[in-house]
């Protein structure tokens, strides 16, 4: 129980550190392909995911384990990359938020690790 405790506290940093990124607000919701006027969307991504559903699904603790988020962290950025072709700037906005998480991740995941040893040595 502490041991899940600490990985979702990391996840939750992770994510809060890209919430308030100024390239993150394409991110936020769900991609709306009658708002947004990109019918092929749901043709070309067959599994959408943004940040809004990852809080919530971190919220509601859905996620078993911390790979599970990042794999939907890194869901999110692939899926805006392969929708959108390298000159646009969501595909730039998303390698960006992209790097941010690999390198927030290797933090949180150190101190993961860190928490794991010190809570197996109490």
């Amino acid at each position: 129980v502490r041991e899940a405790k600490v990985w979702r506290k990391e996840c939750a940093r992770a994510l809060m550190r890209l919430w308030k990124h100024k390239e993150a607000w394409p991110f936020m919701e769900p991609v709306d392909p009658v708002a947004l006027q990109v019918p092929t969307y749901f043709e070309i991504i067959k599994r959408p995911m943004d940040l809004g559903t990852i809080k919530t699904k971190l919220q509601n603790c859905t996620y078993s384990e911390a790979p599970q988020f990042a794999a939907d962290m890194r869901l999110v950025f692939s899926n805006a990359m392969t929708f959108n072709p390298k000159d646009h700037w969501v595909h730039a906005f998303a390698v960006n938020l992209r790097n941010l998480f690999e390198n927030t991740w290797i933090e949180s995941t150190l101190r993961i690790e860190r928490k794991k040893m010190d809570i197996l040595h109490l």
